[in-house]
């Protein structure tokens, strides 16, 4: 898996949205329901920080993946295929809700 340098401008964003998200305030007012993946080989965001992120949304889904890198949608197919199916089954479980 291969990395680029992130941009100016990808930078900027990211650090003006990290100063949001880390007021708890603001994670508690998100309604959406957010799916959250944690890498356990993380070089770019600790893995407490998403801990306490599934803490603090109100519909906040945490699934773990100690051994895959930054980005499970690039790694190996059992760890890819294990994202993509937590992504179904939390959409499936969010449809179901709402039709029920």
């Amino acid at each position: 898996m291969r990395v680029d340098q992130p941009t100016y401008a990808w930078l900027d964003a990211s650090l003006r949205l990290v100063r949001k998200i880390s007021r708890p305030e603001f994670l508690r007012e998100v309604r959406t329901p957010i799916l959250l993946a944690s890498a356990g080989i993380e070089a770019f965001v600790d893995p407490a920080a998403h801990h306490r992120a599934a803490r603090l949304l109100p519909d906040g889904t945490l699934v773990e993946f100690p051994d895959s890198k930054h980005e499970p949608f690039l790694e190996r197919d059992p760890i890819r295929n294990r994202w993509l199916d937590a992504i179904d089954r939390f959409v499936g479980e969010r449809v179901a809700n709402r039709a029920g």
